[in-house]
C-alpha cells in the first residue's frame, strides 16, 4: 500500500472507529505495524482476516504485546488437514495450527482478549467436513477458553473474475445432493451442541434455524443485471 493511500485512509483520523483491510492480508503490508500503532493511538484495534500463514510468532508477539488485535478471523475452509490444504492452495495446515496455538497461549498468559472466528466457505469439496470443523474449533477453544472461536459458514462469492466463474460452476454448494448437505449440517449441529461452539450460516442464520428452514442454499447466479452492465462497461 503506497504511503499516499495510507495517508488518505487517515485523512479523518479522529473519526476512525474500526479498521479492516479488504482484498488482501493486512500482515502482507510492510507498513502494518506503523498502521496498527497509529490506530491504537486512536483507541482502535485491528480487525484481521488471514489464512494463518503470516500469523507467525513474531507477528503474534507484536499483535498481542502491543495491544493491536481486536478481531481475528481465520479462513480455513475445511475440517481436516487434507481438505484445508486442497482448498486453501499454499496453506500448510501444521504451520497454521502451530501459529494459532502460539497466539492463543500468548493471549492466555497476557490475559488479552479479542473476538475470534473461523470461516468456512461452503463448496462441493469440503461440506462433508463440517462436523470436523466444529471439533477443530473446540480444540482451539480449549487452548484459551477466554477467547472462544465462533464458526461462520460462508457462501462463495458470485463475481465473474477471470477463471472464477468456471470454479464456481464446478464447486458451488447448490450442486451438492440436498440430502447429503442436510445430513452434514445435522451432524455439524450435533457436534456444535455437544462441544458448545456457536455457528452462523451465510451471516443470516443460526445453525439450528438454518436446518429448520431446510438448509436453503443461495443460487448459482453470478451478478444482477445492473452489476453485469457496470462490469461490461468497465471492461470496455
Amino acid at each position: 500500500m503506497p504511503i499516499e493511500d495510507v495517508e488518505r485512509s487517515f485523512a479523518r483520523e479522529d473519526d476512525i472507529i474500526d479498521f479492516f483491510l479488504n482484498g488482501s492480508e493486512f500482515l502482507l503490508l510492510k507498513s502494518w505495524q506503523g498502521i496498527a500503532g497509529r490506530l491504537k493511538a486512536q483507541g482502535v484495534r485491528v480487525r484481521l482476516s488471514t489464512n494463518g500463514m503470516l500469523l507467525t510468532r513474531d507477528a503474534s508477539d507484536l499483535l498481542i504485546k502491543n495491544g493491536y488485535l481486536g478481531k481475528l478471523n481465520v479462513s480455513l475452509d475445511g475440517g481436516t488437514k487434507e481438505i484445508i490444504e486442497t482448498v486453501r492452495v499454499g496453506v500448510k495446515y501444521d504451520r497454521v495450527i502451530a501459529n494459532l496455538e502460539y497466539l492463543l497461549r500468548l493471549a492466555a498468559v497476557k490475559r488479552y482478549t479479542f473476538i475470534f472466528s473461523l470461516s468456512f466457505a461452503l463448496m462441493t469439496d469440503n461440506y462433508h467436513t463440517l462436523p470436523k470443523f466444529v471439533e477443530l474449533a473446540a480444540r482451539l477453544r480449549d487452548i484459551n477458553p477466554a477467547v472462544p472461536p465462533t464458526i461462520v459458514v460462508q457462501a462463495l462469492a458470485k463475481k465473474r473474475h477471470s477463471g472464477y466463474a468456471d470454479f464456481l460452476s464446478e464447486h458451488h454448494p447448490s450442486l451438492i445432493s440436498h440430502r447429503a448437505l442436510q445430513d452434514s449440517f445435522s451432524a455439524m449441529q450435533n457436534r456444535a451442541e455437544a462441544l458448545g461452539i456457536f455457528v452462523s450460516v451465510f451471516f443470516t442464520y443460526g445453525l439450528a434455524d438454518f436446518i429448520a428452514r431446510g438448509c436453503p442454499i443461495p443460487s448459482i447466479d453470478f451478478l444482477t443485471t445492473g452489476e453485469a452492465q457496470l462490469e461490461d462497461h468497465e471492461a470496455a
